[in-house]
């Protein structure tokens, strides 16, 4: 189903053709992105279209850009690019199965209820899966950004400079909404 971009500010239909909503409406009438003091998401575990554009924007150009120069230099640069725009289509190759997987088992389009509807009660293991990530991630980030501060500035051991950064993010770890963290993610952007 093509998304005309006129229908993102207005709900989704049902597919079926009734006239009552399933969805709300992708773009908001006004984004609270600009205005802090106003939340965007209404309960909690919803946040702004912006918001969610500046997170997955800083989650893209983290450490991976900063490595695609080294993966050139030693895949050369037809193979770089075939990399790449394999790695690409493989993602998108994987949301659209995802989007006929659920399409098909009447679900929603998220991982966790693709498992919670084909084997009920296996949710968790998407959200083991998602935590994991999130931990090697964090680990990879935290070595990355020692070793560059130890080299660039020196001075202080690479543990110092880890620890001062596990330090200064533990407390936007606790943040209730991930709307919470569209300035600090736009500053890392």
């Amino acid at each position: 189903m093509l998304v005309k971009p006129s229908d993102l500010a207005e709900p989704m239909l049902d597919k079926h053709g009734d006239d009552e909503p399933n969805s709300p409406p992708l773009l908001p009438a006004s984004s609270s992105f600009y205005n802090p003091k106003e939340s965007s998401g209404h309960q909690r575990g919803t946040a702004s279209l912006m918001s969610c554009i500046i997170n997955l924007a800083s989650t893209c150009l983290g450490t991976g850009v900063l490595a695609l120069p080294a993966a050139y230099a030693s895949a050369g640069l037809l193979t770089g690019n075939a990399i790449c725009i394999g790695a690409g289509l493989l993602t998108m190759l994987s949301l659209v199965l995802l989007d006929a997987a659920a399409t098909r088992a009447k679900c929603e389009p998220t991982f966790y209820a693709m498992c919670e509807t084909v084997l009920p009660g296996s949710g968790r293991v998407v959200d083991t899966a998602v935590v994991i990530n999130c931990f090697g991630s964090a680990c990879a980030y935290l070595v990355v950004f020692g070793d560059s501060l130890t080299s660039a500035l020196g001075g202080l051991p690479r543990n110092a400079w880890v620890g001062g950064a596990v330090a200064a993010v533990a407390p936007l770890c606790f943040l209730r909404s991930m709307d919470a963290l569209r300035v600090t993610s736009l500053l890392g952007v």
